[in-house]
């Protein structure tokens, strides 16, 4: 499926068309602390019967129906007549259709929570578009599909893409709950398991070309969805012998239980109550508002600040994990302070502290310092970072001037090992003239004025982080091939160009992409996947999405440098992101060092990645408003994107 996304958080300087919906997902919550939304809608479709003899009946969809509204009223005071259930004969293609757009885009205001859950079978269908790394779409199965052949009757992610698109450019907030199957088996699915096998050609065919450039997709969603794209939603028999979707029950469970949950919590929550009876599922979150409570407002304190989940695995080194690893940033000796999952987390105490002993590409393993018992937080921690060792690729800095002012920078700087005082030219300079504080940044014409050497210190580690990813290395021994074609020779190109990100998967295992964007302003985004999704490339296959450049506005030249990291695991690469220095800082309650530390300093030292996992290269493209066009910019339309041959 699509996914909604902009370019990091200021105006889009790249486009990706056809990014797709079903990635991660996962969910948390609880009664909520600030305001609910009275103004919020929701369309709950439950299917358990299908007329199609294709089709196997499930048992528990109508119950997760009956559950998440009984959730939305009696928790998070939704009214109830705002909140339409179809189930089964109702739940028609067209019924779901119908009611996606009366019910819930028609009636969507600024400012809303709009909810839309679904709990049936999920299927796949071959991807004609050309927008699906995986070469198929995702769909949703109502009642009456599959009576007239393969796939007929789908909802495809297409289509909800474009429903969801609607609600947020209403200004809304949707809210998309998929307790269904995504997956790529050709098995078919007994009762129980809410999947199809993929309808259409089991070797599909290359499309002829890509999607056009021109989606512009707003952020603004959250997904929680039951599995990956390769994985199978099961269902489960409560106490009373009545079957429930595994996504719905464990994650309703956790935002009855738990009043002050936020999604990423009440997803870990619910992760862990599905392992335990199905390991081979992993429910997905991702979006904005990861770390807000459910069903509320988004906020922009502390509370959307990127978290660790910990987990206490005895068999793991040192007996817990974390979700976060080399590419995050961290190395071993970084020192993790635990947290409950419940509530803001300026507002929840320290626990505990975790030492990373061993870090992985996007996992790590740690031990508890301090005590000897599991910190009162239980099976489950949020963390955020108290420390690190020294990083080995510090931002330079030339310190010009003297006198008290600049012995004062001086002072300032030495604490923090991600700037390094060095003499002669460095990317960014601190010039002391008088009682006068300014910092050249390496941004273009990036002069800052500053009243002290906290605030030259504040505005030194935002670009620490942009030029410790800028030393990503292009490199790496995992067979696959980065371009852009057709190749940009030009020293700058028009706004509006068009060209195509290409890579080509060599190797005989999936590979996943990362496609960070470093702008020449300090603003680091997260291009590709959305945050929280997985997105892979089958082995033998090549993979395409266009890009569109444009300026900022009141900018008549810009430089983007694109990292594209391709791993032979999925990552998780929202915490790097940032907005561009040269606006005005963003604050969380008011910041201080210690803050700057935790939230918003580079993490630690450099990317040390096994070479046989892991393939990168740097793609500048600057964008100018007087230069001329590019002489191949038109690309013939039949040109094929193909498998390698094997």
């Amino acid at each position: 499926m699509r996914r909604l996304i902009t370019i990091g958080r200021r105006a889009a300087l790249l486009a990706l068309g056809g990014l797709s919906l079903a990635g991660q997902s996962g969910c948390g919550g609880a009664a909520p602390k600030g305001p609910t939304r009275p103004q919020g809608y929701a369309l709950i479709v439950g299917v358990n019967h299908y007329p199609s003899e294709a089709i196997p009946d499930l048992k528990g969809a109508v119950h997760d129906a009956q559950n998440m509204a009984a959730l939305l009223v009696d928790r998070y005071g939704f009214p109830k007549d705002h909140v339409k259930v179809i189930t089964d004969a109702e739940a028609t293609r067209a019924g779901i259709l119908t009611a996606f757009r009366r019910h819930l885009v028609e009636q969507a205001t600024p400012g809303a929570e709009v909810v839309f859950h679904f709990s049936g079978h999920g299927g796949q269908v071959f991807d004609r578009s050309g927008d699906e790394p995986d070469r198929w779409d995702e769909t949703l199965v109502p009642y009456d599909a599959r009576r007239r052949g393969d796939a007929a009757g789908d909802i495809l992610d297409d289509e909800l893409q474009g429903l969801v698109q609607a609600i947020v450019a209403r200004g809304a907030h949707p809210t998309v709950i998929l307790d269904s199957c995504h997956s790529g088996t050709a098995v078919r699915a007994a009762p129980g398991v809410r999947g199809l096998p993929p309808a259409g050609p089991q070797q599909p065919p290359p499309p002829s070309g890509v999607e056009a450039a021109s989606m512009d997709l707003p952020e603004g969603y959250t997904l929680i969805s039951a599995a990956g794209s390769a994985e199978r939603a099961h269902e489960i028999i409560d106490s009373q012998g009545r079957s429930h979707g595994g996504l719905t029950w464990f994650l309703t469970q956790a935002l009855r239980q738990s009043p002050d949950l936020t999604w990423r919590g009440a997803v870990a929550r619910a992760a862990s109550g599905l392992m335990v009876h199905f390991p081979d599922q992993r429910p997905r979150l991702e979006g904005v508002g990861l770390d807000d409570l459910p069903f509320a407002p988004l906020t922009d304190g502390l509370s959307r600040a990127h978290t660790f989940i910990v987990r206490h695995t005895p068999d793991a080194e040192g007996g817990y994990t974390v979700d976060g690893g080399h590419l995050h940033g961290l190395t071993p000796g970084t020192l993790l302070s635990l947290r409950d999952l419940e509530g803001p987390l300026e507002e929840t105490q320290d626990e505990g502290h975790l030492l990373l002993t061993e870090v992985g590409l996007a996992t790590s393993a740690g031990r508890l310092t301090g005590r000897k018992a599991p910190p009162p937080c239980g099976e489950i921690c949020r963390a955020v970072e108290l420390s690190r060792p020294l990083t080995a690729l510090p931002l330079p800095v030339h310190l010009d001037g003297d006198g008290p002012a600049a012995q004062q920078i001086a002072a300032a700087v030495k604490p923090w090992s991600q700037i390094q005082l060095t003499e002669g030219e460095a990317p960014a300079t601190v010039k002391v003239a008088g009682g006068d504080l300014t910092v050249q940044l390496p941004a273009r014409g990036g002069a800052v004025t500053v009243s002290s050497a906290v605030e030259a210190v504040k505005a030194l580690l935002r670009w620490a982080r942009w030029h410790h990813l800028m030393q990503i290395p292009d490199g790496g021994e995992l067979p696959v091939e980065i371009a852009l074609s057709p190749a940009i020779t030009a020293e700058a190109v028009p706004p509006g160009t068009r060209v195509d990100l290409v890579v080509e998967n060599q190797s005989s295992r999936r590979v996943w992409l990362s496609v960070l964007s470093l702008s020449d302003d300090g603003a680091i985004s997260l291009v590709y996947p959305a945050p929280g999704a997985e997105e892979y490339i089958d082995a033998r296959r090549r993979w395409a999405k266009a890009i569109r450049l444009a300026l900022p506005p009141r900018r008549q030249e810009s430089t983007d440098v694109l990292k594209v990291i391709a791993t032979n695991s999925p990552l998780e690469l929202a915490a790097l992101e940032q907005p561009p220095e040269l606006s005005p800082p963003g604050t969380r309650g008011q910041p201080n060092l210690q803050g700057w530390l935790v939230w918003g300093a580079t993490r630690g030292g450099p990317i040390t990645l096994a070479a046989a996992d892991w393939a990168s290269v740097t793609l500048p493209l600057t964008v100018r408003a007087e230069s001329p066009p590019l002489p191949s910019m038109v690309r013939p339309a039949e040109a094929p994107v193909a498998p390698v041959p094997r």
